[in-house]
């Protein structure tokens, strides 16, 4: 095993310097309080005064390096130093010219930088960059914030939360160290499927001038401001497996199955929320379908087949990152909180629950109920499922199985109207209100 020295020096301080190769090789020297001393193994006797007048070794690793049982370099033979040196003289032990066999008698002079493995984790500064991306993330929004508040428009709403997911990715993947093929490809799935919602939900504001889900918070500072806080806590807890696997050291293992069905998963689900939304659009551009729900193209599969594909997409990222995470082990894996988060305010906060239920109301008072309860009745609010399918699943499989919760149904019609344009159903992509809206 050859011998490569890390941040370690050696301190030669000698006026008549013997080879080192005619030491004896009884005769050792201990570094302990960081000044050579001799030492005799073996036979008992006085230590020769000559080598502890004129050799000392000092090493010195990066992990401090305490006390080692010195023998003659195996890095440094006798032709590497002159005879003798007037002065004490500095010798970096920059990486070794030599790799010669190591003695039954001699061991390394310097201490081997410790490996971040290793090294106490008190010691380690945000080594994953978590701690750096969560600070970015609240940097941005807040200063997106005071822009939206101030200014009272809601342009930069949606976009600011895909553009946080595009600084993460590619901040970690370039401060990761060299690129690997998974950080690569975790990071442009991330990259080009935040930048297409941004670029959609950006063209939609644009278009109608406004984002009417705001219209009731917009003036207020505290309510829009935990809006904002909402989309601080989505964007970081939805990149946590990013920034994993372009911070760790063990996505260099190379791609294998969990890879491959994570690929399959996000380019599916991707393709699943492009097409949903441009559908739905499609749909809602023309005038004589103000007042009715989209049934057309992949919602007439799925009530929300956007939500499907945005659950898809991080459950795909989230394979992706499984090798990386079985390295780290324990706290690695809370990153499962990225998919279970997405499915969350999906499921039973902003996604389902505003797009049904009392979101209905203008559907039902156009006179578009029983439409809708047939449509309900043959068409899941997840999956992908043809209607004569979904129309024969029994309630109570419907229930645990695709998401009919009771909560979806209309109760009451004197509710009050939405202020969304939305005839019961959220059409973006990401569908949080972070990054969606009514349409």
């Amino acid at each position: 095993m050859s011998v490569s020295p890390h941040n370690c020096m050696a301190l030669v301080s000698l006026s008549t310097f013997p080879p080192i190769a005619h030491l004896p090789r009884n005769r050792a020297l201990s570094v302990g309080s960081g000044v050579g001393q001799a030492a005799h193994r073996g036979s008992s006797g006085k230590i020769p005064s000559m080598i502890h007048k004129h050799f000392a070794v000092l090493a010195q690793g990066a992990c401090g390096f305490r006390s080692s049982l010195i023998h003659p370099p195996p890095c440094l033979p006798p032709s590497f130093l002159p005879p003798s040196l007037p002065l004490p003289y500095l010798l970096p032990l920059a990486p070794c010219p030599f790799s010669l066999p190591p003695s039954p008698h001699s061991v390394a002079c310097y201490a081997p930088r410790a490996s971040a493995a290793a090294m106490p984790q008190s010691l380690m500064l945000d080594e994953y960059h978590i701690a750096l991306s969560a600070v970015c993330t609240v940097a941005m929004q807040l200063a997106c914030f005071f822009v939206a508040y101030l200014c009272q428009f809601d342009m930069i709403t949606d976009l600011s939360g895909s553009a946080n997911f595009v600084f993460i990715a590619i901040m970690t993947l370039l401060l990761g160290g060299p690129l690997e093929d998974r950080g690569k490809v975790v990071t442009l799935t991330v990259v080009l499927s935040r930048c297409e919602l941004g670029a959609f939900l950006l063209y939609r504001v644009c278009k109608r001038g406004k984002d009417a889900r705001f219209d009731e918070v917009r003036f207020s500072c505290v309510r829009f401001f935990i809006f904002w806080v909402f989309q601080m806590m989505w964007v970081f807890l939805v990149s946590v497996p990013v920034i994993l696997v372009n911070s760790s050291r063990a996505a260099e293992e190379p791609l294998g199955p969990w890879d491959a069905l994570g690929l399959l998963l996000s380019v599916s689900g991707w393709a699943i929320q492009v097409c949903a939304d441009l559908q739905k659009y499609r749909f809602r551009s023309n005038p004589l379908n103000s007042e009715k729900f989209c049934s057309v193209g992949l919602w007439r599969y799925s009530r929300h087949p956007n939500f499907l594909g945005e659950i898809m997409l991080w459950w795909g990222v989230f394979s992706m990152a499984v090798p990386v995470l079985r390295e780290l082990g324990g706290w690695a894996w809370l990153a499962i909180c990225s998919p279970l988060f997405t499915m969350f305010i999906l499921l039973y906060l902003t996604g389902l629950p505003f797009a049904e239920g009392e979101g209905l109301t203008k559907i039902y008072r156009a006179g578009g109920g029983s439409q809708w309860e047939d449509y309900a009745r043959t068409t899941p609010p997840l999956w992908l499922l043809p209607p004569g399918v979904y129309a024969r699943i029994p309630p109570l499989a419907k229930w645990m199985c695709c998401c009919e919760f009771h909560f979806l149904r209309y109760k009451s019609p004197s509710a009050t109207v939405p202020t969304s344009a939305d005839n019961g159903e959220a059409d973006a992509g990401s569908g949080s209100k972070t990054t969606s809206g009514s349409s």
